[in-house]
């Protein structure tokens, strides 16, 4: 029965991802007055449904890599390790949503599992952990650079904007199905292993609609709170939004491919930055994001490995 504690909580963290992530693929379209914010959610929420049952089915190459670095399975105890996991998540997402700060739910889950199985006894490589930072800052600057170049070409090869909307919508649509892809694999992970002791391959059918519903229901019901971003990052008009969506959209297809689970807020965000309006409240925002998702990490890995030692100190767990 200890198997369904953990369980209900990644639920609780899917739907929470589909409130404070999801949106980020669609806010571009809001900012630039391509989409309103009922239909941008709208279009976050389908989109998200059909990437991540699509991807979970058929191409779980994202979640495989998500069961390599979590280090649960040589842990001593994979399912409370797992329980403090989630709360760890839901503790530091909560607090972000609130303040209304878009961290990435993929690198708190990492992070949350890392310092949950090191407080069990499983084994992280510290090389595996590296290279997957190194492929977290890759993506932030392929983000940032994406939407720079793009905004660059489009002003000079394509001053008329008349087509860009549609464009926009097609591309944020893309963007929203890959952010299910992404986000919804590293979730059925999880709740495949909590349910099924899975390690990624072969994800059970029941478990992918799971997700896949528990996050598009999470952007339906909580995502307008997020859609305010890129605005506060420049995209003030259809050639910047379109110009973010391309970059953007562009670096989570090739992650998505090559089975790298980055992080679409950080992806989006940083080609809203790229492509957007230099100004001061942009700046300010920047570093805003920036500081949450340095802190993201050792936050998450602590405060997991934290609710581990309590519950050794007044619960006796591994006793």
């Amino acid at each position: 029965m200890l198997y369904y504690l953990p369980a209900a909580l990644t639920t609780g963290v899917i739907l929470e991802n589909g409130g404070t992530d999801a949106p980020n693929s669609v806010s571009s379209c809001v900012a630039s007055g391509v989409l309103t914010p009922k239909r941008a959610i709208l279009l976050a929420s389908i989109c998200n449904f059909v990437g991540a049952v699509l991807s979970g089915l058929f191409f779980p190459k994202v979640a495989q890599t998500v069961s390599e670095l979590s280090g649960l399975s040589n842990s001593k105890d994979p399912l409370t390790a797992l329980t403090a996991a989630m709360f760890s998540v839901l503790i530091w997402t909560g607090a972000a949503w609130i303040f209304s700060l878009p961290t990435s739910e993929s690198h708190a889950l990492l992070a949350a599992m890392g310092g949950a199985a090191a407080a069990t006894g499983g084994r992280v490589g510290i090389g595996t952990w590296l290279a997957m930072i190194a492929v977290a800052a890759a993506s932030v600057a392929a983000g940032w650079l994406g939407g720079m170049l793009f905004e660059k070409l489009l002003a000079k090869t394509a001053p008329n904007q008349k087509h860009f909307g549609k464009i926009q919508i097609s591309l944020a649509a893309m963007s929203a199905l890959l952010h299910g892809a992404q986000d919804g694999q590293k979730f059925m992970c999880v709740l495949a292993f909590c349910l099924f002791s899975s390690q990624g391959e072969g994800l059970p059918i029941s478990v992918v609609l799971w997700c896949s519903f528990a996050l598009a229901l999470g952007t339906a019901l909580c995502g307008k709170r997020m859609l305010g971003l890129s605005r506060n990052l420049g995209i003030d008009n259809r050639l910047r939004g379109l110009a973010s969506d391309a970059g953007g959209t562009a670096v989570l297809l090739i992650a998505t491919l090559l089975g790298l689970p980055v992080s679409t807020t950080h992806v989006k965000t940083a080609s809203a930055a790229g492509a957007g309006e230099k100004s001061k409240t942009r700046l300010k925002t920047a570093i805003r994001l920036c500081a949450a998702w340095i802190l993201t990490f050792p936050a998450c890995a602590l405060i997991a490995n934290g609710l581990i030692l309590l519950g050794e100190i007044f619960f006796n767990l591994h006793k």
